[in-house]
């Protein structure tokens, strides 16, 4: 055996010792998981076995499965750490109407680059305060002064689908992240875009290549490795559509900094 084995051997036996390491509260809080109902458990894969082996595609598919087997509520883990999967309502309720319990899982760091700091991957105090900020804006009397906008972009994706009308089936997804982007611009900046109307197609190529690589690191993390990341090209894809989206974004708000710069030019 040679150094780099040994030494490779060594991390990884560590690595275990830490993963399975005794811990009272680990301990307690898996003597209270075990209770529930969910997958058969393995030595360090846990009961992600059939996860981590299967395409990001089919893992609704798997899911699915285990919901119909275990029940609306089910614990799982994930090497050692336990996930409490959640698909009833009456206790989906419960967690997310919590201001207790609102920090994220790790899972949600895929997302960072991406979204950056919002209310999406906020925690604790910071949370309370975006959402005390943004709440306002999700009123029932703020949300009706935009009905008009809803519906007129409505009209435009309705015409959009029929086109494909009795040509078989067919992605929606892109014309609804179009049809979801011009109702957000023109109700938060005043901006119409018309990205729908004009099959603005490279906005929403990046943002599904963004959405799959992310999705993939969440449920694949060991991808993240830039020794796998970086020679399946994943990385030089994911950089470049994450780079697009940005931009895209940062033009918006240019074009309406410049309509604000002329109206004040204008005005004086």
């Amino acid at each position: 055996m040679d150094i780099v084995t040994a030494a490779l051997a060594i991390i990884l036996v560590f690595i275990l010792f830490l993963m399975t390491r005794p811990d009272a509260e680990k301990s307690r809080i898996k003597q209270l998981l075990n209770k529930m109902p969910g997958p058969p458990t393995y030595p360090i894969f846990g009961t992600s076995w059939e996860l981590i082996t299967s395409p990001v595609q089919r893992h609704a598919e798997i899911l699915s499965k285990y919901n119909k087997k275990y029940g609306p509520v089910y614990r799982g883990w994930v090497g050692s750490r336990g996930t409490v999967t959640v698909s009833s309502p009456e206790a989906a309720e419960k967690i997310l109407s919590s201001t207790l319990h609102i920090n994220k899982s790790v899972e949600y760091e895929a997302y960072v680059p991406w979204f950056g700091d919002n209310l999406f991957l906020e925690k604790g105090q910071e949370w309370r305060k975006l959402r005390k900020l943004m709440s306002p804006a999700f009123s029932r009397s703020t949300l009706e002064i935009y009905l008009e906008v809803f519906k007129n972009n409505a009209e435009i994706l309705v015409q959009a689908l029929m086109t494909k009308v009795g040509g078989g089936e067919f992605d929606v997804c892109p014309y609804l992240v179009l049809y979801s982007l011009d109702c957000t611009i023109e109700t938060n900046l005043g901006l119409k875009l018309n990205l729908l109307k004009n099959k603005n197609t490279t906005y929403v190529h990046s943002l599904d290549n963004v959405t799959k690589t992310v999705s993939e690191l969440i449920h694949h993390p060991w991808v993240l490795c830039k020794y796998i990341f970086d020679p399946s090209g994943l990385r030089k894809k994911y950089e470049e559509s994450l780079a697009f989206c940005h931009q895209f974004v940062d033009n918006i708000f240019r074009i309406r900094v410049g309509d604000n710069v002329g109206i004040v030019k204008n005005n004086t």
